[in-house]
């Protein structure tokens, strides 16, 4: 037993690969991992599932903050937009039209931030337009007439 007075080394098993590595007691103890690697793949695995199980317990409330959220944000662009239709001049069924704009998705924090490139139209002429894009001409056409 005078060996182990001795030599203040031991022998552990990593906590993330199993590997047994050698580590000086003087150095310091508590350590768990054989590698720098180890050390951080056992910490960004602790991360994800600490984050994995919030999002678990969570779920309800961040669906309903971010339903709350999107009808702020609806509300914010109808009124920057307009909430008529440019053709028919209704209020049901309110869709935003990027006038100049390629096809992407569109999201309530992009139509707030580009809102001057965008029209409100009903459903109904959104959609009539969408299908005059087919012929290039007609949908020029139309482009133009709503942009005034």
């Amino acid at each position: 037993m005078w060996y182990k007075t001795l030599t203040k080394n031991s022998w552990e098993v990593c906590k993330q690969c199993g590997k047994r590595f050698f580590i000086d007691l003087n150095e310091g103890t508590g350590i768990k991992y054989c590698s720098k690697e180890c050390s951080k793949k056992a910490r960004k695995d602790a991360q994800y599932k600490a984050t994995n199980t919030w999002h678990k317990r969570n779920r309800k409330r961040l669906s309903d903050y971010q339903k709350r959220r999107k009808k702020m944000q609806r509300i914010k662009a109808l009124k920057l937009i307009g909430n008529k239709c440019i053709v028919c001049n209704t209020t049901k069924n309110i869709l935003f039209h990027e006038v100049y704009g390629k096809l992407h998705t569109v999201t309530y924090d992009y139509i707030l931030k580009n809102y001057k490139d965008f029209v409100s139209m009903c459903k109904y002429h959104h959609q009539t337009l969408h299908t005059f894009a087919k012929n290039r001409e007609k949908y020029l056409e139309l482009e133009n007439m709503f942009a005034d």
